[in-house]
């Protein structure tokens, strides 16, 4: 299910604009009706659902199941987090409504803010990876698209929550909802691409967490098919499914149909290789040496890179099968001249299968990583104008600066 859903359900507002505030020592404003106060979350939930059955197809089973967990997820995370979530909530929107807000206090709020969001961050991928145990093939596709827009919207949200607790962020931008900064220019020359610049939490279209370019182990769920979780998932379907061909009277396991529409997967472009991880890591070692990153801007770097390299590695395990199957067909058309036209279709099947780790790296990776120096930084070490050329691949030679690799 997409972020923007998990987000209303579970960390509403907490994550909504990520901008500052921390609930004041005294409160001398008039009472009033507080925003939290006015939030509805069963109706924000039984919303989402009946978009969710509308863009993924949902069958009547699956819709009894998605409703189900997401309020279970739901109800679960508001017990333990209300109170405070809606402390942060109603001083957000305090200052949006015109409040004051110092630069400390928005330093306050978003360190009381981060805990909240990480929590909420792994329920969503938890529950994600669960949730799509009980989707079919096309669904699948769909939600791939999803992830990787949802996934974006969490780095975005981090970069915010850092400049937020690091003090860059302003009252004004805080109260303006927090929009995102256009990235700098890349590091390398090669082509330069717009980063996708969608609101911290209205994005387009749900997504769920596990799709192209995920994160793996800690931050990412496992490979869709080899989690207990997805196996409950599915004993769980199939009971809601028995029910109904019993025909019982059940309104969870018999919810109202409701219209149904498809959503076209995201186009996607680039390329990816089996070296990625440590062609990326030269990237990284070499931009904290241009840019003379002090500690805590190295390990900015450094959890920007892993973050990364777990997504590519969480989509490549949902790939595997398909790739290892191209590489035997590829091997085995190697050196049959006859079969070329065969071996071509192979090579660029798999080079399409990988595209979304090359996503990864020149979408986020990159422009996460421009975020960090200081303009200090930048001049010292002459500007974006040079920067350095990005890792060779294996059997090339780096190029002159700002140029292509050459082969050798």
């Amino acid at each position: 299910m997409r972020s923007r859903a998990w987000r209303c359900g579970l960390g509403t507002v907490v994550l909504l604009a990520l901008g500052p505030a921390i609930a004041p020592a005294q409160e001398e404003a008039p009472v009033r009706r507080s925003y939290s106060s006015m939030l509805n979350i069963d109706a924000l939930l039984d919303n989402y659902g009946r978009m969710l059955a509308r863009k993924y197809n949902l069958t009547p089973e699956q819709d009894a199941y998605t409703q189900q967990l997401l309020r279970e997820q739901t109800n679960k995370f508001m017990e333990q987090h209300r109170d405070h979530m809606f402390l942060l909530v109603d001083r957000l929107f305090d200052v949006r409504a015109g409040g004051d807000i110092s630069v400390d206090e928005m330093m306050e709020w978003g360190r009381q803010a981060q805990p909240l969001y990480e929590q909420a961050k792994q329920v969503i991928i938890t529950a994600n990876n669960q949730w799509r145990g009980i989707l079919n093939e096309e669904q699948k596709r769909i939600h791939d698209a999803d992830l990787q827009l949802m996934y974006q919207n969490f780095a975005i949200t981090e970069d915010q929550l850092h400049r937020l607790t690091s003090g860059q962020m302003t009252p004004e931008e805080f109260r303006m909802g927090g929009q995102p900064r256009p990235a700098p220019p890349p590091v390398t020359p090669a082509a330069v691409q717009t980063t996708p610049q969608p609101q911290p939490v209205a994005t387009p279209a749900p997504q769920p967490p596990q799709a192209a370019g995920q994160p793996a182990p800690s931050r990412a769920p496992a490979a869709p098919g080899n989690s207990a979780s997805q196996e409950d998932a599915r004993a769980r379907l199939e009971a809601l499914r028995n029910a109904r061909k019993g025909g019982a009277n059940n309104p969870t396991a018999n919810p109202v149909n409701r219209p149904r529409g498809r959503a076209a997967a995201t186009p996607q472009s680039g390329m990816g290789g089996a070296d990625f991880a440590s062609r990326w890591e030269q990237y990284v070692e070499e931009f904290i040496r241009r840019y003379q990153l002090d500690d805590a801007q190295t390990q900015r770097a450094r959890t920007i890179l892993k973050d990364c390299q777990e997504q590519a590695n969480s989509y490549l395990a949902r790939q595997r099968a398909q790739l290892d199957e191209l590489d035997k067909k590829i091997q085995s058309l190697a050196g049959q001249p006859e079969k070329s036209k065969e071996l071509q279709a192979a090579n660029e099947r798999k080079a399409k299968l990988t595209e979304p780790i090359e996503r990864i790296f020149e979408r986020q990776l990159k422009p996460r990583l421009e975020r960090i120096p200081t303009t200090a930084q930048r001049e010292a070490a002459g500007g974006t104008k040079t920067p350095p050329p990005p890792p060779a691949r294996p059997g090339q030679s780096p190029s002159p600066a700002g140029g292509e690799p050459r082969k050798p």
